[in-house]
């Protein structure tokens, strides 16, 4: 169904989701494990967007190119995530407090 077996990143006819949050992929997520190189290139932008060091010497546009086109899109969903998982703990505190206080029905 998820087409894993097949090569090539636009498989299915629909979009599939690992989570609610998840962006849509037309490939079976799976398929990301297939390449090496891609948890290093995970753990340089991570450890790049908490520490502000870049993996290679030089500025940002001398980085490896697969780094430098990965990094703005990992930061952006990386926070996007993150802020996301706060405000659901936000709203998962607020709103029992709330009905305590007869707020909230």
């Amino acid at each position: 169904m998820r087409k894993c077996e097949e090569p090539g990143f636009k498989n299915m006819k629909r979009p599939r989701k690992i989570d609610d949050k998840s962006l849509e992929y037309y490939f079976c997520a799976g398929k990301a494990t297939w390449y090496e190189g891609l948890e290093t290139v995970y753990e340089e932008c991570k450890v790049a967007m908490y520490t502000g060091i870049l993996p290679g010497e030089g500025s940002f546009y001398e980085q490896d190119s697969v780094f430098v086109e990965a990094f703005p899109a990992f930061v952006h969903r990386w926070k996007e995530r993150n802020y996301g998982r706060i405000w659901e703990d936000v709203r998962d505190f607020v709103e029992p407090i709330l009905k305590s206080f007869g707020t909230k029905k």
